[in-house]
């Protein structure tokens, strides 16, 4: 009796061991199935392209420049954060409004502009974020005289009258002039941070 019961232990564990590399195998070629593109970016004929190969090739290409970007958008968020700058949904919706009315007068949709950029709208909302609280931070900064939007319509021979396009210029000027001042501004900051590199590109 004690040998029958035994033997039915043992094939009964068996089937069970059995049963559960079944199981583990399934669940791993599962795993493999659905997080393929963690590890593999392509399969050509019977070779593979692992996705960390194609990160290494693109941070050869490109690391440094995006690393750079992160990194000051990082600052840009810190300094907002320290200037207690809030950019609102109703912010965001009108930049995406005025994007959206540029974007139609060039014949196109925001949604066709954003895929031929490789960008989403998550993607762009960020930006503006961004651009809004730089923009508010550098606001104090930046100033433009009557004389100076006078002078670039002049220079510019601009065939609309000077009335019509005073707004467009000055806002024009306030771009050129907040893209030069954020370089000064940026690199005072990067001075002042500590950022300690864990990657040399």
């Amino acid at each position: 009796m004690f040998k029958i019961t035994t033997v039915r232990k043992l094939i009964s564990l068996k089937k069970s061991k059995k049963f559960l590399n079944i199981l583990i195998f399934l669940l791993v070629i599962s795993l493999l199935y659905t997080g393929r593109s963690l590890i593999f970016a392509a399969w050509v004929g019977n070779r593979p392209i692992f996705r960390y190969t194609l990160i290494k090739e693109l941070e050869k290409q490109g690391g440094k420049q995006v690393l750079d970007a992160l990194m000051e958008r990082s600052l840009i968020q810190q300094e907002g954060s320290k200037a207690n700058i809030k950019v609102s949904a109703d912010d965001i919706n009108k930049e995406m409004a005025r994007i959206e009315e540029v974007v139609k007068k060039q014949g196109t949709t925001l949604d066709s502009a954003l895929s031929l950029s490789g960008m989403t709208k998550k993607d762009l909302i960020n930006q503006i974020r961004i651009q809004i609280i730089k923009e508010r931070i550098l606001k104090g900064k930046i100033e433009v005289s009557d004389e100076e939007i006078k002078s670039y319509y002049d220079t510019n021979k601009i065939q609309e009258s000077f009335e019509t396009v005073k707004e467009n210029i000055k806002n024009e000027i306030i771009n050129l002039k907040t893209q030069e001042e954020y370089g000064k501004w940026i690199e005072e900051i990067k001075a002042k941070a500590r950022i300690f590199y864990f990657i040399k590109y």
